[in-house]
């Protein structure tokens, strides 16, 4: 069984892992948010940007959203705010995954831990 100072430990990782998981769900939420924005803006000015590049995909269409002379300046600045709170808020939860997975790993290993102590050796037999 596992010692009382362990059990606090596994309840301590299993809160954090909560946490992340909050946190990674308001920066997934914030980022989809975003890039549905920027979307919206560039489906307004699409048409316009394919009479000058006929075959233009919407990466490059959104950045040449962000160059200077295309937008008025307040629509420009609001697309390169939202592009950038898409470009954290992805970076953020990608990086919010890794940590969840590191924490996953520690979290199974406990659990496994605890059921082999249960159970003996015997266990998986």
């Amino acid at each position: 069984m596992l010692e009382p100072d362990k059990i606090d430990d596994y309840y301590k990782l299993l809160e954090a892992q909560q946490e992340l998981g909050r946190q990674y769900l308001e920066a997934r939420t914030s980022a989809s948010e975003a890039r549905i924005s920027l979307y919206f803006i560039l489906t307004q000015h699409l048409p316009t940007l394919r009479r000058n590049k006929r075959n233009i995909g919407i990466e490059m269409a959104e950045l040449m959203l962000l160059e200077e002379g295309y937008l008025e300046e307040p629509q420009r600045a609001e697309c390169i705010d939202y592009w950038a709170t898409y470009q954290r808020g992805t970076d953020k939860y990608k990086s919010l995954e890794k940590l969840m997975e590191a924490n996953n790993t520690k979290i199974m290993f406990i659990m496994s831990l605890a059921k082999w102590q249960n159970t003996g050796e015997k266990y998986g037999t």
